[in-house]
Formats: structure tokens, sequence, C-alpha cells
């Protein structure tokens, strides 16, 4: 049997739509395993520190406050992450937090299949962008950085990057040229 891909945390307050997702990602999505189910802000925080997920999926509410809250606890998480909402009053602030996607409930098999399929080619993308930046050599390898911005991917060339600007978790590139790249990741994330 081959290794899950995507190691997973599902955050949601209700018991019952948590088993559901899991259910659904055990029979349809079968390269996904889920490691944990919690319900609070606090749990989620230390269980995504010590389990380490590449993927979360984040319902909006939790037992405590919200998702949000657990990912402005975390230092730092470079996985992927996407939201379970009722409605569609968060989207904006989701992708303000790089989700991958925002799925409403009910999830269905059809849109959760869809989703880890798009998954799947991003992070193929992701890997051939690697792989080629490391076949350049030593001195290429880090002529080019990837900025995730609200659920899109934008390649930048470092010799291109003017100035970065921090706001709490936020940091915004600014390039020649005029343009700005709003992330969510603090200054700090970039020093190295």
């Amino acid at each position: 049997m081959s290794t899950p891909k995507w190691n997973s945390i599902i955050l949601d307050s209700n018991p019952s739509d948590s088993r559901i997702l899991k259910n659904l990602l055990h029979a349809y999505c079968p390269q996904v395993k889920v490691q944990a189910e919690v319900a609070e802000v606090a749990e989620a925080v230390s269980s995504i520190q010590l389990l380490e997920p590449n993927l979360v999926f984040c319902n909006v509410t939790l037992q405590n406050g919200n998702s949000f809250e657990v990912l402005d606890q975390l230092e730092q998480y470079n996985g992927n992450l996407i939201f379970l909402a009722s409605d569609e009053k968060c989207a904006i602030k989701a992708f303000r937090y790089n989700a991958f996607d925002y799925l409403l409930k009910p999830v269905t098999s059809e849109v959760l299949i869809d989703v880890m399929e798009r998954m799947e080619v991003r992070a193929h993308q992701l890997d051939q962008r690697m792989e080629a930046s490391e076949d350049q050599g030593p001195k290429k390898k880090f002529a080019t950085i990837i900025l995730n911005a609200a659920g899109v991917q934008h390649v930048v060339h470092i010799s291109d990057i003017i100035h970065l600007e921090g706001d709490g978790n936020y940091s915004t590139v600014h390039l020649s040229g005029g343009d700005k790249i709003l992330v969510s990741k603090p200054l700090k994330y970039f020093e190295g």
C-alpha cells in the first residue's frame, strides 16, 4: 500500500460534519490520510504543531473560536488550507490566509474529488518548478521565489523585488513596475 500524499487534520466544531468529511475522504480520496479531527482552537494549534499536516480542512467555526484564530496563533504554516462553511461570508478572509479553496457545506463527493484533483495538479507543477530550479545549479537556484496570494501562485524573480513591507501576519511584496503582492506570511518568513 502506498503512503498517502496528503496528511490532513480536520478542524470542525460539529463531530457529525467532521465524520462525514472523513468518510468521504476515505471513500473517494485515498491519497488523503486524516491524522486528527479537532473541535476547538487550542487543540487545533497543538495538533498542527505536533503532526505537521500538509493539508488542513478548516471549518470556519470551532467550539471556542474560529479557524482564523488557530492560524493566527501558529508562527508559520506552509501547508494547504481548504476552508468549509455553511455560507460564503468568510470566503474573502479565507483567501487572505492563502486558502486553496472554500467549500460550502454540505460537501459532496464530486466537489471533494475535484478539489483534490486540482491540488494534485498544483503540487505536481510546484514539484516541476522546484526540480527545474535545482537543475539550474546553485547560482540560479534562488533566482525566483513562489508567492501564494489569494490562492494564486506568483513566480517572482528575486531581482524584481524592491522591498517588503510587514503588517502582522501579512507582508506586501513591492515589485519593480509598481506591482504589489499581499501574502499571508510575516516578514521573518522571508528572512531565510
